[in-house]
């Protein structure tokens, strides 16, 4: 890791003495912006409980259209008696899973053919479209990805995932801008950036403290830069639904404890009709009890239970998405977010927010937002 930011902070070092010459005319929009939607399932950069980077893999799995079939024309080509070329014209290769994924991506980038290398538990697929490039490479945990453009502005992605190694995220373009993102597989993160606006290079022992203490260069890089390249990402802790979601849970309902109970009760009864009538009606009013449900998946020795609010969970996508990023982050627990969100919370539920921040903090400078950022100011020299 110490060699790592040690190369990031040549490379930063090397490009702000001599930045490159930028264009006077207006930069040409990326091919990545069309590929969005493609691109997002594959670069879907999730946080995890401990407040760590996670590459989700779930939407490979995603149902497919079926494969267009062999008529397409596939030729499989033996090389040193082991390994296999598959090359696709016009069609699908076959592959479930990522390959299907990666296809999607493919297509939707104007490729005319795929090429699919094996070699052992060794995958890796390629195609050439219309001036862009991918390849995507697959052996047991292991994911390799790139994504190129070939003109202006030359978006070029790069992103690495597997247990012994961490996960690796870089981009660059043809003007000289460069991100690196680098997780360690023990969650120390660290984040390089160079672009017109700053160069800097931060580290942390996890992401959750990275956004802690850089706050405002982590909301540049993230949830602004990131999805610029087609990466879809956990929501933006500022984002209002999240900001009122934290909120609500700064303020809970009191019965909300004895209405759930009631639920797990129903979903554990003899009769199987009532057990059906309360996942139903659970699924109905289930956002204001994702955390209850989320506890109680993992508590509840009832196998069917967990299945029933597994269900429950499944068409709440969404508010689940922003649930793990309360949870992620510790968004309740953080001093600075809540000074934050202190403006923008609703007038009703702003006196609970100050009633935290007093309980975390034991100051009482009320509600005036500018004497917390004060405060917080004084604690930080």
């Amino acid at each position: 890791m110490h060699k790592t930011i040690a190369l990031m902070c040549v490379v930063l070092t090397t490009m702000l003495a001599a930045p490159a010459a930028r264009a006077e005319e207006e930069e040409p929009e990326s091919k990545f912006y069309g590929l969005r939607e493609h691109i997002g399932p594959i670069m879907h950069i999730a946080i995890d409980r401990e407040g760590r980077l996670m590459l989700d893999r779930s939407a490979w799995e995603q149902p497919q259209e079926a494969a267009n079939g062999a008529a397409d024309g596939a030729v499989a080509v033996q090389v040193e008696g082991r390994a296999v070329m598959n090359i696709q014209v016009g069609g699908r290769a076959g592959a479930g899973g990522m390959g299907n994924v990666f296809q999607a991506l493919g297509r939707a980038a104007g490729a005319t053919g795929f090429r699919t290398m094996t070699s052992g538990q060794r995958r890796t697929q390629s195609f050439t479209g219309d001036s862009v490039s991918g390849n995507a490479t697959t052996e047991g945990d292991e994911f390799e990805f790139e994504l190129a453009e070939i003109t202006p502005p030359g978006y070029h992605l790069r992103l690495s995932d597997s247990k012994a190694a961490g996960l690796r995220l870089t981009f660059t373009n043809f003007r000289g801008d460069i991100i690196i993102i680098a997780q360690s597989p023990s969650g120390v993160v660290s984040v390089a950036l160079l672009d017109p606006e700053r160069g800097e290079v931060h580290r942390a022992e996890s992401f959750r403290e990275l956004y802690r203490s850089q706050r405002e260069f982590v909301g540049h890089v993230f949830f602004s830069r990131l999805p610029e390249m087609g990466a879809r990402i956990f929501p933006d802790p500022l984002d209002p639904a999240v900001v009122s979601a934290v909120c609500s849970q700064l303020a809970p309902d009191p019965d909300i404890e004895a209405e759930f109970a009631k639920f797990i009760e129903r979903l554990d009864a003899a009769d199987y009709r009532e057990r059906e009538a309360a996942t139903e009606e659970l699924a109905e009013v289930g956002a204001q009890f994702l955390p209850q449900i989320r506890a109680a998946i993992e508590e509840t020795p009832s196998a069917e239970v967990r299945e029933r609010l597994a269900t429950v969970i499944a068409g709440l996508t969404e508010i689940d998405r922003i649930q793990t990023v309360i949870e992620g982050l510790d968004l309740p627990n953080d001093i600075g977010y809540l000074i934050e969100i202190l403006g923008r919370a609703d007038q009703n539920v702003r006196p609970t927010v100050v009633e935290r921040l007093e309980t975390l903090t034991g100051a009482t400078p009320g509600a005036d937002q500018e004497a917390w950022m004060n405060w917080q100011a004084n604690q930080d020299e």
